[in-house]
């Protein structure tokens, strides 16, 4: 993990040498289980998306091969630079805490592992909401918290497990700093709610983290022979 030397309060900076390791895994870990929730809600054909904090694009991407020829996606990051061309999307530079889309009336509005990082998320949601139409979909996803001693399930032996949790206790250190908020997937569908919108669908998932598979990447350093727990709820 990289923390920036700008003011941006987000932890992870796409400027880094690490980011596009960041994001490979993070779209290796979730980017299959995001398309089929978006497919089970949401008919993409000619739709008009938006994919808030897009990194790398991945996602934007698949939502641009998506919408066919008569959609369009909006991909939208406090840094566009790595998210790539296609016919069917536009990249801009955007921070949603500070302002909705530049034009409103989406169908689709996508937000991963976004909010949780915001100090001003609530700002965010409510810029998010009125980005999207009437009827429209808002799909976001974070992680759950779990205690920081539940965060190593299986290690080679004592010491590693302990090495392991003192980097999970500065890597939670450095997100607070930041503005992180570990608990917002908790509340996340009571804030919705209040606001108004309607069929408000939380889904939760959980499972094992190998050493050196996607989710470990997320973290950080591809550790060895190890296991860690996640949950993510969406």
């Amino acid at each position: 993990m990289h923390v920036p030397t700008s003011e941006s309060p987000y932890a992870f900076d796409n400027s880094s040498t690490h980011a596009q390791a960041h994001h490979s895994a993070l779209s290796d870990l979730r980017d299959a289980g995001s398309q089929a929730r978006i497919s089970e809600v949401s008919d993409l054909r000619g739709a008009v998306c938006a994919d808030i904090g897009a990194g790398a694009g991945g996602m934007a991407v698949w939502l641009a091969g998506q919408v066919g020829s008569t959609g369009q996606v909006l991909a939208t990051d406090i840094n566009p630079d790595r998210i790539p061309a296609h016919p069917q999307l536009l990249a801009i530079r955007h921070d949603i805490m500070h302002s909705p889309l530049p034009e409103p009336g989406h169908d689709l509005v996508v937000c991963r592992f976004v909010l949780n990082h915001l100090p001003e998320r609530l700002a965010a949601v409510d810029n998010i909401i009125a980005s999207t139409r009437p009827g429209g979909v808002i799909l976001t996803e974070d992680f759950l918290p779990r205690a920081p001693q539940q965060f190593v399930e299986q290690a080679p032996s004592d010491e590693d497990a302990q090495v392991l949790l003192r980097f999970e206790s500065a890597y939670l250190g450095v997100l607070a700093k930041h503005g992180n908020d570990r608990y917002w997937s908790v509340r996340a569908g009571e804030v919705f709610k209040r606001r108004g919108l309607i069929d408000v669908d939380v889904q939760e998932s959980s499972g094992l983290w190998q050493g050196g598979g996607p989710g470990v990447g997320c973290c950080g350093p591809r550790w060895g022979s190890c296991s860690m727990t996640w949950s993510l709820r969406a």
